[in-house]
């Protein structure tokens, strides 16, 4: 999930679900986000279950939120994946494990350099775990996971 977000340039979001078999059921990209009246939006879309399937089949819904920083008009735009919207929140009623990839944490002070160019703090990459309810489980960065799954 993290590669494909990083392959389509870190903007679009991706998604997939995860079958209690173990299959993975990859989405289509979202759109690049969209700024309106001062927020900004990603927008994915969960693939179909399979035929003869049903969300008690899935172990797991995923999605990417943006991993770059969005700058509109000298405003700039972070997502985390400790921060749902209220449509992940209603997706996550569907589904009793949802995880979130994406930055972790909220983007703090973005400050402009005398160049002009901005200086947009780092934040680890990771995953939140959340359960059915949008209460969130665990966050785990990129590296915890690598290092579990070795």
């Amino acid at each position: 999930m993290l590669k494909r977000a990083e392959d389509n340039g870190g903007l679009k979001e991706e998604s997939s679900i995860v079958t209690k078999t173990g299959f993975v059921q990859w989405g289509s990209p979202g759109d690049e986000p969209k700024i309106k009246n001062g927020v900004q939006t990603a927008s994915d879309k969960l693939p179909e279950l399979l035929p003869g399937t049903s969300t008690n089949d899935v172990e797991a819904s995923i999605h990417s939120h943006p991993l770059k920083v969005q700058v509109v008009d000298d405003k700039t735009y972070g997502q985390s994946a400790d921060f749902p919207s209220g449509e992940d929140k209603k997706t996550f009623g569907q589904y009793n494990r949802n995880i979130i990839v994406g930055p972790l944490g909220q983007l703090s002070s973005v400050t402009k350099n005398p160049d002009g160019s901005l200086n947009i703090p780092n934040r680890p990459t990771g995953i939140a775990i959340y359960d059915n309810k949008a209460k969130p489980v665990i966050d785990l960065t990129k590296k915890a996971v690598e290092k579990i799954l070795q």
